[in-house]
């Protein structure tokens, strides 16, 4: 197998790799949390490293399909930016496309005003994660959705609020 940063493997298989260490979780944990989260693409922990390595197992480059990558990609907080970044224009428009599909799903979270790209996809990843937990009652996961609604709308009042008051301070204005 190829080491860490050798020349042929891919750019994207560094970033999964990178973010999924930062995460401090193993490719088998990966790959559950994927299929939970309901992406069911037969990735197993096996197939991530040979992602991440660039070279399957019997030394033959490989490199994640697109829509492969997106599943990966969505379940470590990986954007479309960071996608277009490391040359998978393929994966990022795709993603682009499943998170404009989700944000219509989701009328809290298209309601948020002036939210970027990443931020939605985070909340959306978060919305995802909480409804695939599996030890938490249905009950539950509606009240801590709500919770969780009400506060990223909370903080995105104060951190408008916040602004303005910046700016005000920037103007020399007062109230």
């Amino acid at each position: 197998m190829a080491s860490r940063n050798e020349p042929d493997q891919p750019p994207e298989a560094r970033l999964i790799r990178e973010r999924r260490e930062a995460m401090l979780i193993s490719p088998e944990t990966l790959s559950r949390r994927i299929h939970e989260a309901g992406y069911d693409r037969g990735v197993s922990g096996r197939r991530l490293r040979e992602i991440e390595e660039g070279r399957t197992r019997a030394g033959k480059p490989t490199a994640a399909p697109a829509l492969t990558l997106v599943q990966v990609a969505l379940t470590l907080g990986i954007t479309a930016a960071d996608l277009d970044e490391v040359g998978r224009a393929d994966a990022a428009a795709i993603m682009r496309n499943h998170l404009k599909g989700r944000i219509q799903q989701e009328p809290e979270v298209a309601a948020l005003p002036g939210v970027s790209e990443e931020l939605r996809q985070q909340i959306i990843q978060g919305l995802d994660e909480l409804r695939a937990a599996p030890d938490l009652t249905r009950e539950q996961k509606a009240q801590l959705e709500a919770a969780y609604l009400r506060s990223l709308s909370r903080s995105a009042e104060a951190a408008r609020d916040q602004l303005q008051e910046t700016i005000r301070t920037f103007r020399g204005d007062s109230e």
